[in-house]
């Protein structure tokens, strides 16, 4: 629990400091900073249930894009401004660097192993945001309709 904890902590001070890098308003950092915490959590407890790379990074990712999406609406602010921030936790920096000194010190077994890991880990964020991407512009156009028909038949 320590250790969730650590990194909770450290998960806050990093999505802060990427969204403030960025000039956002503070109510709008404020949303990405609990944005990033719950990401962190969907992580944690995806790792605990799974030892599937892509499916854990993948819906780690939808959690933080379905909150993105949810939050734009309600606030008025692009949902790409809150995701980027959220997302944040998930990016596999140290698989990178572990995998690029592998390369380096020619111990290609750990360059391998690390860049395939990197690679799913992209892959399952990367799908994640298409996936939600595209579910919430049909969601969109079926609202729209109904909206539209619901109109019609009103007098």
């Amino acid at each position: 629990m320590g250790d969730y904890l650590y990194k909770m902590v450290l998960t806050f001070v990093s999505v802060s400091a990427f969204a403030l890098q960025d000039k956002m308003k503070l109510r709008t950092v404020f949303i990405a900073v609990i944005g990033g915490v719950l990401t962190f959590t969907a992580e944690y407890f995806f790792v605990m249930k799974s030892e599937n790379t892509f499916l854990i990074y993948f819906l780690s990712a939808g959690v933080t894009c379905l909150y993105s999406e949810i939050m734009a609406r309600i606030n008025k602010v692009p949902a790409t401004i809150i995701m980027l921030s959220a997302v944040i936790p998930l990016v596999p920096g140290s698989i990178i660097y572990y995998s690029m000194r592998g390369l380096l010190e020619n111990r290609y077994d750990i360059y391998i192993t690390n860049l395939i890991e990197a690679l799913l880990s992209a892959g399952g964020i990367a799908s994640a945001v298409a996936v939600t991407g595209v579910l919430t512009g049909t969601y969109k156009k079926i609202v729209e309709i109904w909206l539209k028909k619901v109109n019609e038949i009103r007098p």
